[in-house]
Formats: structure tokens, C-alpha cells, sequence
């Protein structure tokens, strides 16, 4: 039985089966479960991709290995099967007889007893001394005075025989059993898994499926943030902003409705003033809204800057800060009627709008702190305590602590020796997973020159100009350190996701406007007074 081999197996059923229910209106009493049990199953499904495929190509490879060992131990117990079942032959014993002993035993000595002790079955037309009773005797001659066949080996059956008759019985149907078991794992061996096109065909075009999802189940959101976040670390950049895009998308399609039925009423309109400000919280727009806004604040919590990057050239902030604006004269209406029903989706919008400028100031000071900072490689450290000085990390985990740290992650594990660490970079502290030890971590600057007597007393432009200028030092001495050295395809993968994380971390958000901040306060003070 192969554990690999039935995991592939069951998930390409459950696939098939997610993917006839996917997109589809879920049951009202069972649907809630179903759904859950779908998007956790498709998380399993594309992060177990990977680990099934280095599985299969190392079983491969060991199977290659087991098949040419096999072949070598084959030829050689042939060989001695062969050579032991001549010896019994050899001895007067009849071929069919040594064939059943060799089976039934391991060795020439223990086939040799196994003969003595169970000898042949006599032939039919030989006759044999069997008791038999007077009954038996009295039957037999009546029998052939009438002229019947009856054979002279014909007896009753004892104790022992029908022992033995059933034990055979049961082994048979124990080898039945085997050999159907067998045959329904054969057709698992050479089962396939997911072909990476139709994992790649499903995750092109699940984003409409979960849509649907959150407009039946809204509280599927979290599971759903999982499943975009797991296709998201398999597909890549370009697959993480097409996401976002038609995720902003969706939320400035719902805002610009409420924004057009939040238009205050003329002597036109048909609808009462309840009508009016209660669509706010009752349009489908809204609830929409609602889901779709709060997917994209547990999207940005784990991947700030790209999120910031796309809520910025997206303009959406723009349409959000005005609906604010708008809905303050349907939230005074319904507070002075007494009928308040705060819309679900203004916390997750001022949410949003929140994370956004706390990523606007938190990438300025990152641009700021870059121009200290080397250009290429970081250096990180962790303080000895027991000698009192900074180490420096190995190359590898010091490439996975900066690579961590550019992409604005909150912290970092990897492994040393066989210990288990984790950086936290928002206190700059190492942590011992196993023992919980703390040790202060930091983050090696660039070494500004000295200053002559001139430019100490000068303005803080020629200092700017000497960081510039040794930076440009040490991106030559790099330049020239890189062009000795050969480019593997290894090496080539990291220089482009280290290219990628520098893009992003380049990129300044720029922030909320005096405009935006103006309007969004006064919409704020208003709404202090709403429940």
C-alpha cells in the first residue's frame, strides 16, 4: 500500500468534485459545512502540489534501484530453487511432490522432513486398507450385489480431514481475497497526480466562484483570504496583483452604487426618507461591499506593500473617502427618526484606510533608512552574549533574514544547526524556539567616511553627497566581484526575486492628501454620534 499513491488518488476525486460544486449556490442547511470543507481541501490541494511531485520523482528513482537489486536476487534464488529441487529428485521423490515440499518450507533439510511426514496421495485405483464399520460393510455389498460402481477408496470422512478440508477452504479464499486487493492497487500505481495546467486553469479563474461564495456565506471570508493567499505563493507577482486588481475592482463597482443612491432625495423621488437612508445598509451593494472590504483588510495583512501599491494607482481611496462623505446626511436622517442601522461597511472601509496610511509613513521611513543602508546585501547580526560581541549570521540564513526583512515581513524562522530561530523584526530580537532564549539582533549601516574639517562645518548636502559617493564605491567594487563569478540558474532565480523585493521596497507610498485627511476627519466627527 502506498500512503503517496492513495493521497493522489483522493485528491483528484475530491478535485473533480469541488470543481462541479464550485460556482454554484450552496444548500441552505449544509451548505455552510460544504463550503468550508471545499476551500480547505483546495488549500491542501495546491500546497501539497510540490511536496507530491519531489515524493514521486524520489520513488521513482528508488524504485529504478529496487528493480535492478530485485533482478540480481531473482536470478540467484532461481538458481538455487533449482539446484535444491534436482537434490530431492535425486532422493526418489517425485517432482510435483518436491515442488509442494520446496514451497511449504525454506530449507533442503526441512523439505526433506516435510516429504517423510506427508507423503503422496495414493492413486485412485489403488486399493487401501480402510476400517469400516459393519453398517458401512452391509451398505457396500448390497450395493454391488445390484450392480453399482462404488469405489474402493470410498470411506467416511474423519475429524482430521474436515479440519484440514476447511483450513484449505479458508486459504483459498484468503489468496481470493489478496489477489482482488491486489488488483485494486495495481490500478493505483500508475495513477498520476494534478497536472500543474489544470491547477494553473482553476486558479486563473476562482476568483468569480469566490465572489459567489461570500455573497451567500459572508463568514467563508477567512477561508476564502486562505485559499487566495495559497494561490497567490504558487503563482507568483503577476498572479498577486491581477488578485488585488479585480478585488479593488469589485469594491469600487459596489461604492459607486452607494454613492449614487446616497444622493440626497429631490421632489422627484418616490421613496420615503426610511427608504432612503435604510438602502444603506440593505442593498445587496452594501453587504457586498461589506465582504469584499474585508477581504481586502485580511489581504493586506500579509502583503502590505504590494496591497498599498495597488490601493494607490487604483484610486479607489478617492471613491471610499467619498462615500463617507455622502452617507453623513443618511446617518443624521435616520439618527434624527431614530431608526439608525449602521451600514457592516464602514469599519472595515476606515480599516482599510488606516492600514493604508500606516503603510504610507512606515515606506517613507523605509526610503529614508535605505540610504544608509547597502545596496546589494545587508549584513545582519546577533549579540553574544557570554563574549559580549555582535556575530554575524551564516550566508544563507543571513540571505533569508534580509530577504525577509525587504519583503516587510514581521519576522523570519530558518534553522541553525539543529535549532529553530525566529527574528522578530519589530523588536529586532532572536528568539530560540526550543528554550525560548532572547538575543538583540541589528542591522549593520553603511560606514559614513570621515568628514574633512571643510565638510563638518558644511550643510548636510555634502554630507548626502559623500553616503552617495560611497555607495557608488561599493556598487563598483560589486559590479566588478559579480562579472568574475559564473551565473548558475540557481543563482539567476535569486537575483530576480532579489530585484523584485528591491522594486518594492523603492516603491513610497505617498499617502492620504490634506484633502482626504480633511474630509475624512470631519465624516469621522460626525459619526460619533452614530451607534
Amino acid at each position: 500500500f502506498s500512503a503517496l499513491r492513495f493521497l493522489v488518488v483522493t485528491q483528484k476525486a475530491s478535485f473533480s468534485c469541488i470543481r462541479n460544486l464550485w460556482n454554484r449556490k450552496p444548500l441552505k442547511v449544509y451548505g455552510g459545512r460544504m463550503a468550508e470543507s471545499m476551500l480547505a481541501i483546495l488549500c491542501h490541494i495546491l500546497r501539497g502540489e510540490p511536496i507530491i511531485r519531489e515524493r514521486l520523482s524520489k520513488e521513482k528513482e528508488g524504485s529504478r534501484e529496487e528493480d535492478t537489486g530485485q533482478e540480481d536476487g531473482a536470478s540467484r534464488r532461481d538458481s538455487q530453487v533449482n539446484q535444491h529441487l534436482q537434490q530431492l529428485i535425486d532422493m526418489g521423490f517425485t517432482r510435483e511432490h518436491a515442488i509442494e515440499a520446496l514451497l511449504n518450507t525454506s530449507t533442503v533439510e526441512q523439505a526433506t522432513e516435510y516429504l517423510l511426514t506427508h507423503p503422496p496421495p495414493l492413486l485412485s485405483g489403488v486399493v487401501r486398507d480402510l476400517p469400516m464399520s459393519e453398517e458401512d460393510q452391509m451398505m457396500r455389498a448390497i450395493a454391488m450385489s445390484l450392480g453399482q460402481d462404488v469405489p474402493m477408496d470410498h470411506r467416511a470422512e474423519s475429524a482430521e480431514e474436515a479440519a484440514r478440508r476447511k483450513e484449505e477452504e479458508e486459504r483459498k479464499a484468503r489468496e481470493k481475497q489478496e489477489e482482488e486487493e491486489a488488483k485494486c492497487l495495481e490500478k493505483f500505481q500508475d495513477v498520476e497526480p494534478l497536472k500543474p495546467d489544470e491547477l494553473h486553469c482553476f486558479t486563473d479563474t476562482m476568483l468569480p466562484g469566490c465572489f459567489h461564495l461570500l455573497d451567500e456565506l459572508p463568514d467563508t471570508v477567512y477561508r476564502v483570504c486562505d485559499l487566495i493567499m495559497t494561490a497567490i505563493k504558487r503563482n507568483g507577482a503577476d498572479y498577486r496583483d491581477m488578485i488585488l486588481k479585480q478585488v479593488v475592482s469589485q469594491v469600487g463597482e459596489a461604492a459607486n452604487v452607494l454613492i449614487k443612491a446616497a444622493l440626497p432625495l429631490t421632489t422627484s423621488d418616490t421613496k420615503t426618507v426610511s427608504e432612503w437612508f435604510g438602502q444603506m445598509a440593505t442593498l445587496p451593494q452594501a453587504s457586498n461591499l461589506a465582504t469584499r472590504i474585508l477581504l481586502l483588510t485580511l489581504l493586506f495583512e500579509e502583503l502590505k506593500l504590494p496591497c498599498a501599491r495597488i490601493v494607490e494607482t487604483s484610486e479607489i481611496l478617492n471613491i471610499l473617502i467619498k462615500l463617507l462623505e455622502v452617507v453623513q446626511p443618511c446617518l443624521q436622517a435616520a439618527k434624527e427618526q431614530k431608526e439608525v442601522q449602521t451600514p457592516k461597511w464602514i469599519t472595515p472601509v476606515l480599516l482599510l484606510i488606516d492600514f493604508y496610511e500606516k503603510m504610507a509613513v512606515c515606506s517613507k521611513r523605509r526610503s529614508q533608512m535605505n540610504r544608509f543602508l547597502q545596496p546589494n546585501g545587508n549584513n545582519w547580526r546577533w549579540f553574544d552574549d557570554r563574549s559580549g560581541r555582535w556575530c554575524s549570521y551564516s550566508a544563507s540564513n543571513n540571505s533569508t533574514i534580509d530577504a525577509a526583512w525587504r519583503a516587510g515581513e514581521t519576522s523570519v524562522r530558518f534553522t541553525a544547526g539543529r535549532r529553530r530561530y525566529t527574528v522578530q523584526f519589530t523588536t529586532m530580537v532572536q528568539v530560540n524556539e526550543e528554550t525560548g532564549n532572547r538575543r538583540p539582533v541589528m542591522l549593520t549601516l553603511l560606514r559614513v567616511p570621515r568628514l574633512n574639517k571643510s565638510l563638518k562645518n558644511g550643510s548636510g548636502q555634502d554630507l548626502d553627497k559623500t553616503l552617495e559617493e560611497s555607495k557608488e564605491v561599493e556598487h563598483k567594487d560589486d559590479k566588478g566581484s559579480s562579472d568574475t563569478m559564473p551565473l548558475t540558474e540557481d543563482s539567476c532565480e535569486e537575483k530576480d526575486s532579489n530585484c523584485e523585493d528591491t522594486k518594492l521596497n523603492e516603491i513610497v507610498i505617498q499617502g492620504l492628501s490634506e484633502e482626504m485627511i480633511t474630509v475624512l476627519i470631519r465624516s469621522c466627527v460626525s459619526m460619533i454620534g452614530v451607534p
